[in-house]
């Protein structure tokens, strides 16, 4: 279970939700988004094999066009753009289209759910964002030479929006620590982390997936709380 106190109250946030934790050694960036595709196909066609009578009511009662989705998840192709070519693109379709409502993006600027759901509609389909600034992301995340880190958010088509977050992590001792001085982390606290790093490490990354906006997805739901038993969000607890 994850708990976050951040200010949401969207149809796609609770503050207390699910994350699926998945870590890898002696692999790449691509081998997670290898294994992102495969775990959420994989997920599909078993709940297909174990529960396709209640897909088809679901599709036929409540989530009107389900199946079709959940084909095209089986079928397309997971779009990979680096997030700097990501920039680009949506800047260069606002000023061919005027009539997009979408704030034009500058580097450094974080996806807003309009962005994420124009992209993954473009497409058809879903659209892994890699390469981040580390600017706005996690110190720990493995840093490139460009200012950039080896990371990837997977957005889902369907107004799902992000439902994996992914890094390969930094496991060059010098440049965690300098990472965490820049970004403020108490170093004393971390020091059971660093320490993994510090004698030496192998390449390793990981990524955490949102087991509800999952739960969205394969049902159709269009608000999260509807696949949560007892939701809780920002503002409903009154004590």
């Amino acid at each position: 279970k994850s708990f976050r106190s951040e200010h949401s109250s969207t149809s796609k946030h609770v503050s207390e939700f699910t994350h699926l934790e998945i870590e890898m050694v002696n692999n790449t960036l691509e081998d997670l988004m290898d294994i992102s595709v495969e775990m959420i196909q994989y997920v599909i066609e078993e709940l297909r094999r174990t529960n396709g009578e209640d897909i088809e009511n679901l599709n036929k009662f409540i989530s009107k066009g389900l199946i079709m989705k959940l084909n095209n998840l089986l079928n397309c192709d997971y779009k990979r753009i680096r997030y700097s070519d990501l920039i680009i693109e949506i800047n260069k379709d606002i000023d061919n289209n005027k009539k997009l409502k979408l704030d034009k993006l500058t580097e450094g600027d974080d996806l807003s759910s309009l962005h994420e759901n124009y992209i993954t509609e473009k497409y058809n389909s879903p659209v892994f964002v890699t390469h981040w600034p580390i600017s706005i992301k996690s110190f720990y995340m493995k840093q490139c030479d460009d200012g950039y880190c080896e990371s990837f958010d997977l957005l889902m088509p369907y107004g799902i929006g992000e439902l994996i977050g992914s890094s390969q992590r930094e496991n060059d001792y010098d440049k965690l620590k300098n990472m965490m001085k820049e970004k403020g982390v108490n170093e004393e606290s971390m020091e059971f982390y660093t320490d993994l790093r510090k004698y030496g490490s192998c390449p390793h990354g990981g990524f955490g997936l949102g087991f509800e906006r999952l739960c969205m997805l394969v049902t159709g739901m269009n608000n999260i709380r509807d696949v949560v038993p007892f939701p809780v969000c920002y503002e409903s607890c009154n004590y």
